[in-house]
């Protein structure tokens, strides 16, 4: 492979250094302490043994064995597990110390990360889904959006391609809500602060919560419309200081690769599309290849090029490095990390390189004040072709030689289209694309010694961005024929180059009060939250061509004579105040009220703050003393919530009159005048000085249960939300009016649905065994959109779903000349035959058949490509040392739209070409085959539509983790030491087989990098 010898560089390298450190730890102690911790119930694997007031320390082994070296008789051990009472016991003469520690009901009560805060996750009362991190850290993804899928419920993510370092990931909470003018993708917040989530570091992150209703999400105001997902990074606790290696090597090749039709079957089906050409048209049939040159292809002593073969890799090499130091006392606590990955794309020029750093520092300056410090940095580096282009692979045809001899030498042939894909993907240059990220936080935390339980904090942050995008296109050599003068080709005339610069800063203030009381059994909360943010983007390009020479890749070196450039700048700014209010009686009645003030840029002065409140409440019915003996009935809780929160990324300033420049010499907005062409402005659209907030209302009725001491736990959700003030362009006004107007206030759209999760987790002797199954209903329905009132019902898109189709309903193909002739007439399309799509009669300009196909025929024809149904199912299993874990996720209730277009410039395309309709194959998938489109086949219809469904293995994982207490890892000083095999995208089940199921809507020759299966070898070793 091309980076073999640096790959085996690098780990020799790697393995040597981790070696050296290894043995420089190295400790033998004078005393060895062995024992054993457990509960009542046998042993606790992963507890923690640590001399107390040292960082001397150990965790027990999946027995719940331990050892611990360097103690003497006055030592005393602190043992600690989570959902324990914490345990001291004083060492004395004793050589094995077995230790038994009692459950604390307290502590099992698990602490989520909400809004500004954090809350227990029995005290919720919205609609709440947390995910560990170490869910992240197993086969882990370059994406983090797309390890999301399956493993919480409301949360839809459609991987839409694989390309390294800019998949497309279709990703939203409870579905779409609001129009292509507005913006569906939730709101995400990394330690308090907006930011992205799919480049971090899968090792630094503690959770993910997602916040789905508007009990938990009205907090954010006008941000929070579309869900809010916070992600917390790991921070250092007081203790001993740790150090921990994650590796991983992997092979990644495409999950899906979609099979063309080689030459014979390419040179057949040609034959048969000018054919059917020649027979619609009337026509003299002169077919392209004579029956010796289809005897050749099919005996192999023909040209049989595999384009893609040619041009790409089989496989890929994907690697990762990270190393995590912690440590931390009682004053200050501390943890870094740095992290580099390295994915490799399926063509030479393909790749991607991120390299993390974070390090989260926290210090108590006093008793009540603390400071914290979190600095992040991110490098991005997005290698392609210049020319990438796999639909260009697909097109090339099959009969002509990738390779051609000239003068003894071995240059490019071409694919009959005026290119070599070969040169395209390896020899046009490239475009490289750079990000550099820079994130930055500090806080202050007081609590206020004269009144107990109030906390006041101040965090603002800074953070900048700096993408870079260069493009140097070259013109790569092919021949088209043996002639090396005649025959000689050039991809493009001249060398070029493109160059853009953006930046971008956005700085955060937040202040906060937060105060906790309790009296008797009465709890109370309040939290008070002033936020503040400013965004500035700008950006600048830069273009020349007419370069002499490769050899200089600026922008100097290129011609004066064609020079282009263009730049822009955006801002906006937010200011909100926050108020949340909690009450808990007795842990039966739980009680919140938030409340939030905005105001946005977006929206003219008089009209630019709104309200947005919420109540929540929930019933603890387990914990009534009617419930007390119901033994079996670990848990349960009812909730409830109602809220409004808005949105309002929108398209900024459509309160004001707006004007654009002309763009170019050729608009007639410009004057020419003594000195050249004077760019001129012109009157864009007619300003909205009324618009505002879409606004959402949602309804939220909850059930949190736990069975048999919460062995089996689960939750359901049922939930309606309508949103209104939709910003939508108006589709009632007429023509006669002159002029467009900005988008108004008038959409309205609802959304349902249904969640429900269950866990089932337990252990049968030595194995424990760990399951969680997760399923998400969510539709939408359009309410209004100031559609025109002369719309045909079968066309409206009110009372329909986001994304609906429209088009033509198909009644199969004409079978025949007699199916032809005895079926309303298709003309309207222009000529037809039989072997294509026949389509229903609906209506006729007086609403009823009228015996003809034509415009008046179009209706609702299916929903849209984003799934209304997702569900999952996540499984872990461990036995001592080893551990197994799968996860499946699955997707239905959508539509994938697969419309092949035969022959385009006789161009080759999928073998599905070879199940089209014939005479010998009636019962044919695809209708006949002509050259390039057909006016008959090519509307819009269900006849392209599948209603799909997939279930794939998102990722699996087997790993051992090797005993702590063998001698070669004590001497070392090694506390854990974890091997695994792990792959993603490993299995794809699904009823549509001629495509990946999650791809977007696919034509004959799609811009398409395919999603990758990754098979990977990982060490995990902590010290």
């Amino acid at each position: 492979m091309k980076k073999t010898k640096l790959n085996a560089l690098v780990t020799r390298h790697l393995l040597f250094y981790f070696i050296a450190f290894f043995i420089s730890m190295t400790a033998i102690g004078q005393n060895t302490i062995n024992g054993t911790v457990s509960d009542k119930s046998g042993p606790l694997p992963g507890a923690n043994v640590i001399v107390k007031s040292t960082s001397n320390g150990t965790q027990t082994d999946f027995d719940g064995n331990y050892s611990l070296n360097n103690v003497t008789n006055s030592d005393i051990l602190v043992v600690s597990f989570l959902g324990y009472k914490t345990k001291e016991v004083t060492v004395g003469s004793q050589t094995t110390v077995n230790i038994i520690l009692e459950e604390d009901t307290e502590s099992l009560d698990e602490v989520v990360v909400v809004g500004y805060g954090t809350q227990r996750k029995a005290d919720l009362t919205g609609s709440v889904s947390t995910i560990k991190g170490g869910s992240f850290t197993k086969a882990a993804t370059p994406n983090l959006n797309a390890s999301l899928a399956g493993k919480v419920t409301g949360v839809t993510a459609m991987s839409r391609s694989g390309s390294p370092g800019s998949e497309d990931i279709d990703f939203f909470i409870r579905g779409k809500s609001t129009f292509n003018d507005g913006n569906n993708s939730p709101l995400i917040l990394v330690d308090g602060v907006q930011r992205g989530m799919s480049r971090i570091n899968p090792n630094d992150i503690a959770s993910v919560t997602v916040l789905k209703d508007a009990a938990s999400a009205a907090i954010y105001g006008v941000q929070g419309a579309n869900g809010v997902i916070l992600i917390t990074t790991k921070r250092a606790t007081e203790g001993k200081a740790e150090i921990s290696y994650t590796g991983s090597f992997g092979v990644q090749d495409p999950l899906f690769l979609p099979r063309r039709m080689n030459s014979y079957e390419y040179a057949t089906h040609l034959n048969e599309a000018i054919f059917n050409l020649a027979e619609r048209s009337g026509g003299t049939y002169v077919p392209e290849f004579t029956d010796e040159q289809l005897a050749a292809f099919r005996d192999g002593t023909g040209a049989n090029t595999d384009w893609w073969a040619e041009a790409m890799d089989e496989s890929a090499p994907i690697q990762s490095h990270n190393i995590t130091i912690s440590n931390g006392n009682k004053n200050i606590r501390y943890l870094t990390s740095l992290e580099y990955l390295d994915q490799d794309g399926l063509y030479d020029a393909s790749s991607y390189k991120r390299y993390n750093f974070r390090a989260n520092i926290d210090g108590d300056i006093t008793k009540n004040l603390s400071l914290s410090l979190n600095l992040a940095g991110r490098i991005d580096e997005r290698n392609e072709s210049a020319q990438e282009n796999f639909g260009l692979i697909n097109q090339s045809f099959p009969t002509f030689e990738p390779y051609i001899d000239i003068n003894g030498q071995r240059e490019l042939g071409w694919n009959g289209l005026n290119q070599s894909p070969i040169g395209a993907m390896n020899n046009s240059g490239y475009n490289r694309n750079t990000n550099s990220s820079f994130q930055s936080t500090v806080s202050l935390s007081y609590k206020v010694p004269f009144i107990e339980g109030l906390t006041a904090k101040y965090a603002y942050s800074f953070d900048r961005d700096v993408l870079k995008r260069k493009q140097f296109e070259t013109p790569y050599v092919f021949y088209t024929g043996s002639d090396p003068i005649a025959d000689r080709k050039e991809s493009i005339p001249t060398i070029e180059l493109l160059q853009r610069m953006t930046e971008r800063t956005r700085k955060t203030g937040q202040f906060t009060l937060n105060y906790q009381k309790s009296l008797g059994d009465h709890s109370f909360g309040g939290l008070f939250v002033f936020e503040h943010s400013d965004f500035f983007n700008e950006w600048i390009q830069v273009f020349r061509d007419g370069f002499l020479s490769e050899s200089i890749d600026q922008i100097f070196a290129g011609s004066t004579a064609r020079i282009g450039n263009d730049g822009s700048a955006n801002e906006n700014a937010r200011l909100g105040y926050a108020l949340r209010v909690n009450y808990n009686y007795k842990d039966k009645y739980l009680l919140q009220l938030n409340t939030r003030y905005d105001k946005s840029f977006n929206f003219p002065k008089d009209n630019a703050g709104g309200w947005f409140p919420a109540l929540s409440a929930a019933w603890r019915i387990s914990n009534e003393d009617f419930m007390q003996g119901t033994d079996w009935l670990s848990n349960l809780k009812l909730r409830f919530g109602w809220g409004v929160y808005g949105n309002d990324r929108i398209t900024p300033y459509q309160y004001l009159s707006l004007f654009e420049f002309s763009e170019t010499r050729n608009n007639p907005a410009g004057t020419v005048t003594a000195n050249g062409f004077q760019q001129a402005i012109s009157p864009d659209v007619i300003p909205n000085p009324l618009v505002t907030w879409e606004k959402a209302k949602i309804y939220n009725f909850g059930l949190d249960y736990g069975l048999f001491n919460n062995k089996i736990t689960g939750d359901l959700e049922i939930f309606k939300k309508r949103t209104e003030d939709l910003l939508i362009a108006r589709r009632d006004i007429p023509d006669e009016l002159g002029a467009s107007l900005a988008p108004s206030n008038v959409g309205i759209v609802e959304n349902r649905g249904l969640e429900a999760s269950l866990r089932y987790k337990t252990n049968i002797g030595n194995v424990n065994m760990n399951l969680q199954g997760t399923f998400t209903y969510a539709t939408s329905e359009i309410i209004e959109m100031s559609e025109a009132a002369n719309v045909p019902d079968g066309l409206r898109q009110t009372g329909r779903p986001f994304d609906s189709r429209y088009g033509y309903i198909s009644l199969g193909l004409f079978k025949d000349a007699d199916d032809v002739a005895n079926s309303p007439d298709q003309s309207f399309f222009g000529d037809y035959q039989s072997g294509d799509i026949k389509y229903k009669d609906i209506s006729g300009p007086d609403g009823v058949p009228d015996g003809k196909i034509d415009g008046d025929d179009r209706t609702f024809i299916g929903r849209g490509g984003i799934p209304e149904i997702v569900f999952g199912l996540n499984t872990y299993f461990s036995y001592k040392g080893f551990e197994l874990s799968a996860d499946f996720q699955g997707a239905s209730r959508f539509t994938h739209r697969y419309k092949p277009a035969p022959f385009v410039n006789n161009s080759n395309g999928p073998a599905a070409f070879t199940d089209a309709w014939t005479v010998d194959n009636p019962n044919g998938w695809l209708p006949r085959l002509y050259q390039g489109t057909s006016s008959n086949n090519d509307p819009n219809s269900d006849y392209w539509l599948t209603d799909g469904w997939f279930i794939k293995l998102r990722n699996a994982e087997f790993a051992y983790n090797i005993p702590s207490q063998l001698p070669v890892l004590q001497k070392l000083g090694v506390d854990s030491l974890r091997l695994a095999v792990s792959g993603n995208n490993l299995l794809s089940i699904s009823n549509i087989d001629f495509w990946d199921p999650e791809a977007a809507d696919i034509g004959t020759h799609p811009w398409y990098y395919m999603q990758m299966r990754t098979v990977s070898f990982s060490v995990n070793v902590t010290f």
